[in-house]
């Protein structure tokens, strides 16, 4: 099992500027810790300081060497040259391997400002992953689709290594989708281990029938925690956080303990069939977060590896 670290990119509406120096502390004390990734989100038209994906990750990309980078896209919102374009950048800046996750989103308030209809998500993700693909990879490129038209096209940089796609999914439809188009499905936070068993065995199914299992690079999956010195610690100072009903979980979704907890709550993870948790750490405070990423690296990789 592989830890990354997933940051959170909302803070609040007084101190931007102290939530990108918190991501950039993040992103410096994950490498010092040994983690195996770094992923940052993808969200617009929020009413409080949402640090967007791009610009923000250029910044920690000068603390993470060459630690593998995942950032998140929401595709069905992203024009596909425009978005190769970003990556192809990414990719000449960074030191290690640059991979994608992508997703098709469900807020209408995102969509809205963008004059993208909520229900042309999965036809937008079906025609843009495929030209994404192509844009990465070919020098000349020509196409003639529903949403987007493009003669003779050339991006550049274009990576070395063209990265792969994790495609996020919840619902057994975009799961299987991820089976059929993508490289990898990134199991959602949330998702309860009954139906991450149920999802795992139908994305396996969908790349098996394409021919595609024996290749498929990782089984990722997301989940939010907070590892303290012990299960007394860990629950005490997250108490405030899950009284608040963290984001409507169910409380079973969410790693909360010390190390010994934490690393008997992954190997189930691992059971079902995933070898990559990014994990974010639960809103505890700066101090805390970084005290616990130390503690992950110290006390949980080792184990798993």
């Amino acid at each position: 099992m592989q830890i990354g670290l997933s940051v959170t990119s909302a803070h609040p509406r007084e101190q931007p500027a102290t939530g990108a120096r918190f991501i950039v502390e993040r992103a410096a004390a994950a490498r010092a810790a040994g983690f195996d990734s770094f992923s940052i989100g993808d969200h617009h038209a929020t009413g409080r300081p949402y640090m967007q994906n791009v610009p923000m990750l250029a910044r920690c990309l000068a603390e993470l060497g060459d630690m593998p980078v995942i950032p998140l896209f929401l595709l069905p919102l992203w024009h596909p040259v425009l978005l190769a374009e970003q990556l192809g950048t990414l990719a000449a800046i960074a030191e290690g391997p640059l991979d994608c996750i992508l997703a098709v989103g469900d807020d209408n308030a995102q969509f809205a400002p963008f004059n993208v209809p909520l229900d042309q998500r999965r036809d937008r993700m079906e025609e843009a992953l495929p030209l994404l693909r192509r844009l990465l990879t070919e020098e000349h490129v020509s196409h003639d689709g529903w949403l987007w038209q493009l003669d003779d096209v050339t991006i550049s940089p274009r990576p070395q290594r063209p990265p792969h796609f994790w495609i996020g999914a919840t619902a057994r439809v975009g799961v299987r989708r991820a089976g059929r188009v993508g490289d990898a499905w990134l199991a959602a936070p949330g998702t309860p281990e009954a139906v991450l068993r149920d999802r795992m065995a139908h994305f396996r199914e969908a790349a098996d029938a394409k021919g595609r299992l024996a290749g498929v690079p990782v089984f990722p999956i997301r989940r939010d925690v907070f590892i303290g010195v012990s299960d007394a610690e860990a629950n005490a100072i997250a108490a405030p956080v899950l009284e608040r009903g963290y984001r409507g979980f169910d409380p079973d979704v969410l790693i909360v303990g010390g190390p010994e907890t934490a690393i008997a709550r992954l190997r189930e993870l691992e059971e079902i069939g995933f070898d990559h948790t990014l994990i974010r750490f639960l809103p505890v405070g700066q101090d805390a977060i970084l005290e616990s990423i130390a503690r992950v690296g110290r006390d949980v990789i080792p184990a798993l590896r």
